[in-house]
């Protein structure tokens, strides 16, 4: 993971020092998150709404008369949660908070006087920064296995009894991609998907996360 995270963040360090056709845009929105957890025999599947914020830095890779190829890095923060979600072997609720970092290739045209169409795609390194959940249930699965300690108790999943038991690790790599409009090069509206490709749990539980995100940017 060390290394792909640095080969990566080398490769955009370089693109930024050799070209100078680049531009930086702020972007908020809103995002949903869907994590399944894989216990055993059974398969369920946990839906987290929220916001997200942060800021891309576009550089231009080749440009002609059709249209513009370029790389974005960027780096954003979300914020997630959900009353009564499904946490592996318990329910609670739960507040989750991440960092994103994405390097979207893209390639964008003009369909319109001050109108473009863009397309996205590419990985991005996802780190958790905060899992907390207030545990008001648990399954008969959990109660076997000895996590009856935790009813009633606000957890962090990162950390102690319940992290040791499912594993949940808080890096992944993300793949995804999306469409855009960008409106006289100062607001773009964007819609995008992302699959988790790391199995964030351990040998019981597995844990897969993907992310829908909506969102508008002002580009400077």
């Amino acid at each position: 993971m060390k290394r792909i995270i640095t080969s990566v963040l080398t490769a955009a360090m370089l693109l930024v020092g050799t070209n100078a056709s680049a531009q930086l845009s702020a972007s908020v929105g809103f995002t949903s998150s869907s994590t399944t957890f894989d216990v055993s025999i059974l398969k369920k599947k946990t839906n987290l709404e929220g916001v997200y914020g942060g800021l891309t830095y576009n550089i231009v890779l080749s440009e002609d008369g059709t249209g513009t190829f370029g790389m974005a890095p960027g780096v954003y923060v979300s914020y997630l949660t959900k009353q009564n979600a499904y946490i592996a072997v318990m329910k609670g609720k739960i507040n989750e908070s991440y960092l994103t970092i994405p390097f979207d290739f893209n390639y964008s045209f003009n369909v319109a006087d001050g109108t473009k169409l863009v397309l996205f795609a590419g990985p991005s390194l996802s780190c958790g920064l905060s899992s907390d959940v207030s545990v008001n249930q648990l399954t008969s699965f959990g109660e076997q296995n000895g996590l009856g300690a935790v009813m009633g108790d606000s957890i962090d999943m990162y950390d102690g009894l319940v992290s040791q038991f499912i594993g949940y690790d808080r890096f992944d790599i993300l793949l995804g991609g999306g469409i855009a409009m960008d409106f006289e090069d100062m607001i773009r509206f964007s819609i995008g998907y992302d699959a988790g490709l790391l199995n964030r749990g351990g040998s019981v539980v597995g844990v897969h996360r993907n992310q829908l995100h909506i969102g508008l940017a002002y580009m400077f």
